[in-house]
């Protein structure tokens, strides 16, 4: 193997990231460090396989299809069909996007000059749109239907997730009275305070018990009932929450408490939190107890 082969993979690995990482902010999955690390490494064996034969084409044409299929399931774990589908055609998309672009800057600059910019630009141009694009996409279906985002701030950290409005959702903490913003667990797993995370876990596995003491006039349990028969939900009192209300700006919303729910919220992957339209401030009655 030559010695120019590290930095090729060096630059493979940042764009195969760069893919996972954009693929899952599509799909609305939450994606950590280590399995993104993982994926990346994954993604350089095709090319770690071509170098070690001195022949491009010894990789399989028809495998190269079918590897993203491989990163995307250990950069993002199990995800429901259509959201591993969005995944995959995001990925490819912009995979394709981004190898049109290193050729359109090779092509303007030239083979001298673009060696850098060539091969890092497009991972980059990966990266932001991975950043910026689902919010524009919420932020437009906000306006034509009843979608949109919500923020949450609990000790300091703040996490972003896809949401609806959902009129159905009468839930309400027993104790405070604050609304309930349904979330998908595995959304915000990582967000939650740690001595929270095994406590939420264990009443999500059915076995009922204490929150730690710090959090005890914090934290709590809600009991619902669906067709599919009762259950309960651990709730945690957020320190502020927003939603994009679809006219160009953050709303705040009135205090709400976070449930925690286990399983996908939307068959479809279209949103990953409920909320009700009477945690805007300007509907909420005023008579529940604030933060």
């Amino acid at each position: 193997m030559t010695v120019w082969a590290w930095p090729t993979l060096a630059i493979n690995g940042g764009w195969d990231a760069a893919l996972v990482w954009a693929a899952g902010r599509w799909s609305g999955r939450r994606v950590r460090v280590g399995p993104l690390l993982a994926a990346a490494a994954a993604g350089t064996l095709p090319l770690l396989w071509v170098l070690s034969r001195g022949n491009r084409y010894a990789f399989p044409g028809w495998l190269e299809l079918v590897w993203p299929c491989l990163m995307l399931r250990i950069g993002l774990g199990s995800m429901s069909r259509p959201g591993f589908l969005r995944a995959l055609l995001s990925f490819w998309g912009m995979g394709l996007g981004a190898a049109g672009l290193s050729w359109a800057l090779a092509a303007w600059v030239g083979p001298d000059g673009a060696a850098a910019a060539s091969r890092w630009v497009p991972a980059v141009a990966v990266a932001g749109v991975g950043w910026w694009a689902p919010r524009w996409s919420a932020r437009g279906a906000a306006v034509i239907r009843h979608y949109g985002l919500l923020r949450l701030e609990l000790g300091g950290r703040r996490v972003e997730l896809a949401m609806l409005w959902d009129s159905g959702n009468r839930l309400r903490d027993p104790v405070s009275g604050r609304p309930v913003a349904v979330v998908e667990w595995d959304a915000v797993r990582d967000w939650v305070p740690e001595e929270v995370r095994g406590w939420a876990e264990a009443v999500l596995a059915g076995r009922m018990g204490s929150p730690p003491e710090r959090w005890r006039e914090r934290a709590g349990v809600v009991r619902y009932a669906t067709v599919a028969g009762p259950g309960q939900m651990p709730v945690v009192a957020v320190d502020r929450a927003w939603a994009w209300d679809g006219a160009g700006a953050w709303q705040e919303l009135v205090p709400v408490m976070a449930g925690f729910a286990v399983g996908p919220l939307s068959p479809r992957g279209g949103y990953r939190a409920l909320v009700a339209p009477e945690a805007r401030r300007r509907t909420w009655n005023q008579g529940v107890v604030g933060a």
